[in-house]
């Protein structure tokens, strides 16, 4: 649909009727589309300082099998295809270390 809507068609062969659903932000396609690891952070970063300041921040990658899930968030091999989780966590503790002079600070991971 665009890039915060997704719908889905009625089946009748299934019976399902059709529906919609509405995110803040969808990524679809590939590099060339625009999609990079680089892309998705820049685009996906300012959550984590939502999340430093006390709100919640949910980051979900759904899709078919094969679909880039996986490399969406954990990347590959090289500087340039450093994943989502990756780049966060880097980002995370600059920012936190940007801070720690006016606060204590401190992280739990689970």
């Amino acid at each position: 649909e665009d890039d915060r809507t997704i719908a889905m068609a009625a089946d009748a062969a299934t019976g399902a009727e059709a529906r919609a659903w509405e995110f803040d932000k969808i990524f679809c396609g590939t590099s060339e589309d625009g999609n990079t690891q680089e892309a998705v952070f820049k685009d996906t970063s300012l959550l984590i300082t939502s999340a430093i300041d006390g709100f919640n921040v949910c980051i979900f990658a759904y899709g078919q099998t094969g679909s880039g899930k996986t490399y969406t968030m954990f990347g590959g091999s090289e500087e340039s295809q450093k994943g989502l989780a990756t780049r966060v966590a880097s980002e995370l503790f600059s920012k936190l270390r940007e801070r720690e002079s006016s606060c204590h600070i401190e992280v739990d991971v689970s």
